[in-house]
């Protein structure tokens, strides 16, 4: 059995990694952020937090939609 609390431990140090990063920084490694939603989103949709599943997979998606041009072909 996968341990899903663990993981969900790891990513969110993870994401206060890649934050506090940005504090000191005022620079992000988008990309990296954006994983780490993502994976959250697939922990909490294994772990039947479908809600919060849902909350991380929407912050991925602004992160990534903010990244792009606004001239961008998707937007």
């Amino acid at each position: 059995m996968a341990d899903f609390e663990r993981a969900e431990r790891i990513f969110k140090q993870a994401k206060e990694i890649y934050e506090n990063f940005k504090d000191i920084n005022n620079l992000v490694d988008r990309s990296g952020l954006v994983k780490v939603h993502n994976n959250l989103g697939c922990v909490y949709t294994e772990m039947g937090k479908y809600s919060l599943a849902k909350s991380e997979y929407k912050k991925a998606e602004k992160i990534c939609v903010n990244s792009l041009p606004e001239n961008h072909a998707r937007l």
